[in-house]
């Protein structure tokens, strides 16, 4: 077999020549970029919603008044976790209606449960919901 790369000497007689050491400069450190600055939202607090907008909303006709209104508050918390934060002030409006709107559904849900044990048809309903984590 003959190396190319050595003029066509046989592979066998041709010995490998150490690399040429590079010197190693001394690394400066990197200072981390400022974040941008988060812009401030101000979140406005859910609006009532009338009686007749909640025994239009769908799935929950015919259920409580408070499991309506939990309902109602459950879909404006799916609404804002399914937004696109596309920038920074995007970001910041969608985790302030999060955190509005999100917070404490969970023991909501817990409470609506027990506090409708007993009607089979309340049960099932709130059965179909899952936490969410917060």
């Amino acid at each position: 077999m003959t190396c190319a790369a050595c003029g066509g000497a046989p592979a066998e007689n041709v010995t490998a020549k150490p690399a040429e050491a590079t010197p190693v400069t001394a690394a400066q450190p990197v200072a981390p970029a400022a974040a941008p600055p988060v812009a401030k939202v101000k979140v406005e607090p859910l609006p009532m919603i009338s009686d007749a907008e909640l025994e239009a909303l769908p799935g929950a006709e015919g259920m409580p008044r408070d499991i309506q209104r939990y309902v109602a508050q459950r879909g404006d918390c799916e609404h804002w976790t399914g937004e696109e934060p596309y920038d920074a002030a995007r970001k910041a409006e969608i985790e302030a209606n999060v955190a509005e709107s999100c917070t404490g559904l969970d023991a909501r849900l817990e409470s609506l449960r027990k506090r409708h044990a007993g009607d089979p048809a309340t049960r099932a309903f709130l059965g179909g919901f899952d936490t969410i984590g917060m």
